[in-house]
């Protein structure tokens, strides 16, 4: 009995499918990570202060999406020519005492209404976004 292999067709094939495995598995870093920023963001905007200025309505994000799968970068951010901007680095980065329209959205929303915010939004979350990102990525890699 002889045995032959094809090689050359063989190791193709196997390029070509681990190509696709390797394309859809970046399409779903990317998507998960589209998925994170927008929990960000309303993270963030659970804890900006909103006694003057518009910066609940001033956040935007924005997916950088590398080459690699590693390397697909999400950002939550107020732009400089938003309405708020000023505003926004000043909630974030000042000593402040926090207004009355703040102090009753603390109250009602259960978090730190206040400086940080954008900080805090994602260390006080850091292991829900790992648990996260693990299920996505787990059930991708399960075929759930």
């Amino acid at each position: 009995m002889e045995l032959n292999l094809d090689f050359g067709r063989d190791i193709k094939t196997m390029i070509q499918k681990l190509k696709r495995v390797d394309d859809d598995l970046k399409d779903k870093c990317v998507g998960i990570m589209r998925q994170l920023v927008q929990q960000f963001k309303a993270e963030a905007i659970k804890r900006v202060p909103i006694d003057e200025g518009m910066l609940e309505k001033s956040f935007s994000t924005k997916i950088i999406d590398a080459a690699l799968m590693d390397e697909v970068t999400g950002i939550v951010y107020v732009a400089s020519n938003a309405l708020a901007s000023d505003y926004a680095i000043a909630m974030h980065e000042w000593d402040y005492e926090l207004g009355e329209q703040s102090q009753r959205k603390e109250a009602a929303s259960g978090v730190t209404v206040g400086q940080k915010y954008l900080e805090r939004a994602l260390s006080e979350n850091e292991k829900a976004f790992g648990r996260f990102i693990y299920r996505k990525l787990r059930g991708f890699m399960m075929g759930a």
